[in-house]
């Protein structure tokens, strides 16, 4: 890709991680869904048949899924180039997270599964890899669950019933239970403090 060319990855990554701390400041409620998403994949079960490598991408991808929103701060600073910001403009951001994450040499999996986290389709059946589609179902699950500026709280309890019945049509039916493990530790967890 010639535009990942124009910069140094070293250039474009400081860049892109003084964005992300402006971001943290100004896109709170985003910052904190990243960070959610990440500790759900975190925390996945032993059942789910990942290497420490594959489970390391994951962490790292949820936690940063969201990153192309900071394209946003990088333009409005006038840190892209030309060529840069005419991309930025015409792509969303899991596209747009992709190239920045690409651009400061991240691991090719966690660049896939960045820009492949809101791709359309019914994932299991077209062969979109496990770990992209555990990090479509975590950023799924927190978005019906917790508050967001236009929505309260949901419940665990309710936010499950929304997402149990993507398994088996959008998502690998494989992947449910493990999941559902993953997010009743964490709410049991939370509500016992």
């Amino acid at each position: 890709n010639s535009i990942a060319e124009d910069r140094t990855s070293i250039g474009l990554g400081s860049s892109v991680l003084d964005a992300w701390e402006k971001f943290e400041e100004l896109h709170d409620e985003t910052y904190n869904h990243c960070k959610r998403v990440g500790n759900y994949l975190m925390g996945l079960p032993s059942d789910v048949a990942l290497s420490p490598e594959e489970r390391t991408f994951l962490h790292v991808a949820g936690s940063l899924h969201d990153v192309g929103k900071v394209a946003d701060i990088l333009l409005i600073e006038n840190r892209l180039t030309p060529s840069e910001a005419e991309l930025v403009k015409h792509e969303q951001h899991a596209e747009v997270g992709a190239w920045l994450l690409q651009g400061m040499n991240f691991p090719s999996p966690i660049v896939e599964m960045v820009g492949n986290h809101h791709k359309k389709g019914q994932y299991w059946e077209h062969g979109l890899d496990k770990s992209t589609q555990l990090l479509m179902v975590a950023d799924r699950y927190d978005a019906i669950q917790a508050a967001r500026m236009y929505k309260p709280e949901t419940s665990h309890e309710q936010a499950w019933v929304k997402l149990k019945g993507s398994f088996g049509v959008i998502f690998d039916p494989s992947l449910e239970e493990s999941f559902r493990k993953t997010v009743s530790r964490h709410f049991n967890t939370n509500a016992d403090r």
